[in-house]
């Protein structure tokens, strides 16, 4: 059976026969009775759970028994002394004594003494961490409030130099390419050594752990990995502690805490109760980084968004002019041209038309973005929507009737909206041109307007190839249209459905794509209803 390491630094001989008796299946016993041994045994070992000492050996040494109980701070003590030697007990009361043991003492008292004591270090661990872990919640909850990257790196590096007594630390992330670690956060080190350092993973301590993902405690050169003893021989580093930051199981960098001083060195407990303020703050770390690159993505995005806002408007600007004068002469030549040329000069108005539109689409698209919901500049009247739509169906007939598409329209009458007359006009339109544009000849296009509940819904139905699911919002942003095969085979700037819905949304209604089995797609425009019929109108 194992477990935590028992040091006994005794000289009576058949003192440590019977410690070896009573604690056999206590764990790992060493025995010592030379300070200088116990002393390399101590750089060897780190995990000392229980200190049995004779009381004649610290009185001996009493210089060499403080720094042991130094370097061992975490390991209960209990010294072993007869009757005779208790007034000398009484000075080493100071270094947190747990008991004292009487000799002569049989195997079952002196395991009975052992098994007390590591009980207390259990409790006393336990309640430690307890302790310790209401104060790094709370460091750990104000870390993930952090947004600033630097900011957060610092704060990160305060606490566990707070929490430590180091008098030198600093904070190393790993680059993109997993290959160096840098200095990102530092204390107690020169602006100088931090531009300078840059450690190659599996280099150094900081190296050794960033790759392997170990905390490391250095308390001297025997608690090294082999391969770095040489390396660190001749530091002037009294105690080191070294954890990695980990994320998603992934190493993202390292914390490295340092004493010069004869401060308590670092011990294991230090790394155990770190764990969980770097824990959470490798996940701050992240976060942070991933809001500092969203951020960057939206600055980027904004400018491309003004780049293309600035594009669209000198490009249309600069159309306006000439597109009007060609309109202009394409009207002239069609009043004036003798019937057997109108078929010539027909296509030519009709595609001038047709530029004169996505020009003024270009312009409305970005005088709509000023524009809010309910926006007092909408000249908001109460209107007959199933006329707006019997308006639209006659606008669109002939290009229905080309096309060879069915245009039907169903409405009672009539129904009364509160909306602007051009936008309405301008929003059915654009919902009409869609479906004709994407509904196959011999298909059929179907306008239905109803009132319900407070509401006027109007419907345009087509039996076109459908919109994927995936692709129901996307089809309003502007210039989007459904996959790229689409795209070459439809004519439009893919504005009109931007538009259509910018400008219901202007007047407090709203547009959408409705889910629907089988092939087709069905726009659904909803307005809300006027609360009386305009004066004069009849019933």
């Amino acid at each position: 059976m194992t477990g935590p390491d028992i040091l006994l630094i005794a000289d009576d001989a058949r003192l440590i026969q019977t410690t070896e008796e009573a604690l056999q299946d206590f764990g790992r016993l060493v025995v010592r009775s030379d300070p200088d041994e116990v002393t390399l045994s101590l750089a060897r070992n780190r995990s000392v759970a229980v200190l049995l000492v004779e009381v004649t050996i610290p009185a001996r040494e009493p210089d060499w028994f403080k720094g042991l109980r130094a370097a061992q701070a975490e390991a209960v003590l209990l010294l072993l002394a007869t009757p005779e030697q208790l007034p000398a007990v009484v000075p080493l009361t100071q270094y947190e004594l747990s008991e004292i043991v009487l000799l002569p003492v049989s195997a079952a008292a002196l395991r009975d003494a052992v098994a007390r004591a590591m009980q207390r270090r259990r409790s006393s661990r336990e309640l430690a961490r307890l302790r310790a872990l209401v104060p790094l919640y709370e460091m750990s909850r104000m870390f993930m409030l952090q947004t600033d990257l630097d900011e957060l790196l610092h704060r990160v590096l305060e606490t566990a130099v707070n929490e430590t007594g180091a008098q030198r630390a600093s904070l190393m992330l790993i680059d993109e390419n997993r290959l160096y670690l840098t200095i990102q956060a530092a204390v107690g080190i020169s602006t100088d050594v931090i531009s300078q350092t840059q450690v190659r993973l599996g280099e150094g301590i900081a190296g050794w752990v960033a790759k392997t993902g170990q905390p490391l405690v250095v308390n001297g050169p025997d608690d090294l990995p082999e391969f770095l003893r040489q390396s660190m021989l001749g530091g002037v580093l009294r105690s080191a502690l070294s954890l990695p930051l980990t994320a998603k199981g992934q190493v993202i960098g390292v914390i490295n805490l340092t004493k010069t001083t004869l401060e308590a060195p670092f011990v294991l407990g230090d790394a155990e109760l770190l764990s969980v303020l770097v824990g959470q703050a490798a996940v701050a770390i992240v976060n942070a980084r991933l809001i500092k690159q969203m951020e960057a993505a939206y600055e980027e995005l904004s400018r491309l968004e003004h780049l293309k806002t600035e594009f669209i408007n000198i490009a249309a600007h600069e159309l306006r002019s000439p597109v009007s004068i060609v309109l202009g002469y394409a009207s002239l030549l069609a009043e004036m041209a003798p019937p057997e040329m109108q078929d010539l000069i027909d296509p030519l108005h009709s595609q001038a038309r047709q530029l004169e539109r996505i020009v003024d689409d270009l312009f409305h698209l970005d005088y709509l973005k000023s524009l809010k919901e309910f926006d007092p500049g909408v000249d908001i009247k109460t209107l007959d929507l199933a006329d707006c739509a019997r308006f639209a169906v006659r606008e669109a007939q002939a290009v229905a009737e080309v096309r060879n598409l069915q245009l039907a329209l169903t409405t009672p009458e009539p129904v009364w909206v509160l909306g602007d007359l051009p936008s309405l006009r301008r929003i059915l339109r654009h919902l009409l041109d869609n479906a004709l544009k994407f509904t196959p000849a011999g298909g059929q296009v179907q306008i239905n307007v109803i009132a319900e509940g407070g509401e006027a819904f109007l419907r345009v139905q087509d039996t076109g190839p459908g919109v994927p699911s995936e692709e129901r919002e996307r089809i309003f942003a502007p210039f989007y249209q459904v996959g790229s095969s689409l795209r070459r085979s439809h004519g439009g700037m893919g504005l009109g459905l931007s538009l259509a819905r910018r400008m219901v949304q202007t007047q407090g209604g709203r547009l959408w794509l409705e889910a629907r089995p089988g092939p087709g797609a069905s726009f659904c425009l909803a307005l809300p209803l006027a609360p009386q019929k305009p004066a004069g109108e009849g019933g």
